[in-house]
């Protein structure tokens, strides 16, 4: 009983700390993500951010387990770092190989292979994938957890129309599809941002409209980096809006789904390109125009809706 009552004191003070600065959290997913160049990309806590988060690594394991933990099979696996996925499957592979670009996890792999006795099954290549032309074999699997929302930060699109041609007659990327979903609404912006990933449910915005399919990113048949088109939004409530809410939804595998969290393809509010917070009536459809570009910055997307 004694252990209970300190556990849940435990608890009450860390939700009592969390209360007191949930202001000043707003933005704190958004630099936690910035690029730091010390770290090799971003700063050590989003690492942490994301190798503890269960549900992202799961959708990968339910893959794993739906194509039998890809036992007997040729794996190629961009961006390892410290086997958050990797540990699932590899004991059970004919042979992998595994590209990372992080110095900083190189020892990490090496010694993670000795402890294992994977050395004999498992090809380590070091640096940028874009640079590795072909590998030594045709693959079952690529592998890429390299997403982010709407795929505009994140590099996935374009590794993987690179990657896609080390793949076997029959073999699989995974992720293999991604579907991008906006809303229009309403929150308020600081003058230093355009967006933010949304990391607590009292910074999401006043949602006016339905949410609509922007488009579909099938990885084995992607070609065009920009997307540019207009979607048609219907109001269900009446009211200014100043923003929109962005969310994807991964298809790890046929019946194997991600739909974000906190560590990845974050539900994102990116600012309207209007002048002006916009005037919309309830039951009236509005017209948005969309232009956003795969691997760059959410900072060159844009968002507008026009009369």
């Amino acid at each position: 009983m004694e252990s209970e009552q300190v556990h849940t004191a435990n608890e009450i003070a860390l939700l009592n700390n969390l209360t007191d600065n949930y202001d000043s959290l707003r933005y704190c997913l958004l630099k936690a993500q910035t690029f730091d160049i010390k770290s090799y990309g971003f700063p050590t806590i989003y690492y942490k951010i994301m190798e503890t988060d269960k549900q992202r690594v799961q959708s990968f394991v339910d893959a794993f387990e739906k194509y039998n933990w890809l036992k007997d099979s040729v794996v190629c696996e961009i961006g390892c770092g410290r086997f958050a996925l990797t540990d699932h499957y590899l004991n059970h592979c004919k042979k992998a190989y595994l590209i990372e670009s992080n110095p900083a996890v190189y020892d990490f792999i090496e010694e993670k292979l000795r402890k294992n006795n994977w050395q004999d099954k498992v090809v380590v290549i070091r640096g940028d994938v874009m640079k590795i032309n072909e590998l030594p074999e045709k693959v079952d699997f690529v592998i890429g957890e390299l997403m982010s929302v709407f795929c505009a930060n994140q590099h996935q699109v374009p590794i993987f129309k690179h990657a896609r041609k080390w793949l076997n007659e029959n073999g699989k990327l995974l992720p293999e599809k991604i579907k991008n979903f906006i809303q229009v609404g309403y929150t308020y912006f600081d003058s230093e941002h355009k967006f933010y990933p949304l990391m607590f449910t009292r910074h999401w915005p006043a949602l006016l409209t339905t949410k609509v399919l922007v488009n579909v990113i099938d990885l084995y048949t992607v070609d065009e980096m920009t997307v540019n088109v207009i979607v048609k939004v219907k109001a269900v409530l009446s009211g200014k809006v100043n923003c929109v809410l962005l969310n994807s939804y991964v298809q790890v595998a046929e019946g194997c789904n991600f739909t974000g969290t906190d560590s990845l393809m974050q539900h994102t509010v990116v600012k309207l390109d209007n002048k002006t917070p916009f005037i919309m009536k309830e039951d009236q459809e509005y017209q948005l125009k969309i232009k956003f570009t795969y691997a760059t910055t959410i900072d060159e997307a844009s968002f507008e809706i026009i009369e």
